[in-house]
């Protein structure tokens, strides 16, 4: 398994204009990917929108029906099958999927080809994600032996879309992180940063070590 925060650090590292760093870069319909390979595992990374805008339209859930994985979001589905099968082409038996926002639920997606093409990934850990498809899809990835890892910061709105349907569903519950923002902060999706995220995952690492918040809170405030 890779650590959640080794991967939430690809996550961060593909939202660059010009990602370095990865072996192969992808964009196909607007879905943007990459492939790094960490020893002997190919992570593949999917990015998530990257203004409002983008979010706007992409929680316009509309369902499409994959005969692959049943319902799955028509917005958040575009581009993956083509980095699916670049991927594929590229990629040995030991494969991480990982993404943050829009680029979690196309990780989640991604997971659940391989899932039904009977080489289900090691792993796909997800931050901010909302949620991919219907319970078909959640069933796929629950009985495919894939570690199944999602993460919500504080109140990330994100990881409640899509709403307007009640058949959405998360296919494994979220790991709830505390990283808040600056106390004046107001923006909408000031908890959906990935900076949240690898924040609030370096205090988890901390915490599991055996670190109290105290001393955390004593580190935040009197360190480099």
């Amino acid at each position: 398994m890779i650590p959640p925060l080794t991967l939430a650090q690809i996550c961060a590292d593909v939202y660059t204009p010009a990602p370095t760093g990865f072996d192969h870069v992808w964009d196909y319909a607007g879905c943007h990917a990459a492939h790094k390979k960490v020893g002997d595992v190919d992570v593949i990374v999917y990015r998530g929108s990257l203004d409002t805008m983008d979010w706007m339209l992409d929680a316009a859930a509309i369902p499409l029906w994959d005969p692959r994985l049943g319902f799955v979001h028509g917005g958040f589905m575009a581009g993956v099958n083509d980095t699916f099968i670049a991927a594929s082409l590229v990629c040995g038996p030991k494969v991480v999927v990982t993404g943050h926002s829009l680029g979690g639920a196309r990780a989640r997606l991604h997971a659940g080809l391989l899932a039904h093409y009977g080489t289900p990934a090691l792993q796909v850990c997800v931050f901010g994600s909302p949620k991919p498809g219907f319970a078909g899809l959640a069933r796929i990835l629950q009985k495919s032996g894939t570690l199944l890892q999602s993460f919500r910061n504080c109140e990330d709105p994100v990881s409640l879309v899509a709403m307007l349907l009640p058949w959405w569903v998360h296919p494994d519950p979220w790991i709830a992180l505390n990283e808040h923002s600056a106390p004046g902060d107001l923006e909408p999706l000031r908890d959906h940063h990935m900076l949240r995220y690898q924040g609030g995952l370096t205090t988890l690492d901390a915490l599991k070590r055996g670190a109290t918040e105290a001393d955390i809170a004593a580190g935040a405030n009197t360190g480099p």
